[in-house]
């Protein structure tokens, strides 16, 4: 059985899913997607702290600034998702 995806209100709704569960709930928001990144913390190739440090919230500035190229958001997509951001 599919797991039901989570619909999140704001920012914090993601902050509070990730501080009730530090250990499994390791998630992000991208384009309005709510990503775990628990198992891909680890390889992550600038590594592992720069996911952790930033676990609960929104990557996308992060993300562009460090000028990651189409594959690596490709591969950001191909993760787990825990949910959506609301419109």
């Amino acid at each position: 059985m599919a797991k039901t995806s989570l619909k999140f209100s704001n920012d914090q709704e993601v902050k509070k899913y990730f501080e009730d569960d530090k250990e499994n709930n390791q998630v992000v928001i991208f384009e309005g997607t709510v990503y775990n990144v628990k198992d891909y913390a680890p390889n992550h190739p600038g590594g592992d702290h720069y996911l952790l440090e930033r676990l609960g919230t929104n990557i996308e500035e992060d993300f562009e600034d460090a000028e990651h190229t189409k594959s690596a958001k490709n591969n950001l997509k191909e993760l787990p998702v825990v949910g959506f951001m609301a419109n």
